[in-house]
């Protein structure tokens, strides 16, 4: 399991980006075994221009029905 990340962003925005980057230094410090591929389900594309971000997660899930609905999980994938 990943270590807690402690947000310093003021606002919901900022803390996005703050996991999102936090989530993809995690996959490129992975060391796949061999023949296999370093995890890559975190995206962060900067347009400098616009003063924009764009960041696209693929998480691993599992999902289950309990009596109150269903319930969406997400699985550890990193390390």
């Amino acid at each position: 399991m990943a270590a807690p990340i402690v947000f310093t962003g003021t606002s919901l925005e900022s803390q996005a980006l703050q996991l999102a980057q936090a989530l993809q230094t995690q996959e490129q410090a992975v060391i796949p075994a061999e023949n296999a591929e370093a995890p890559n389900n975190v995206t962060v594309s900067y347009e400098a221009d616009g003063g924009n971000v764009a960041i696209a997660f693929t998480l691993p899930v599992t999902l289950s029905s309990t009596a109150a609905g269903l319930v969406l999980t997400a699985v550890p994938y990193l390390p």
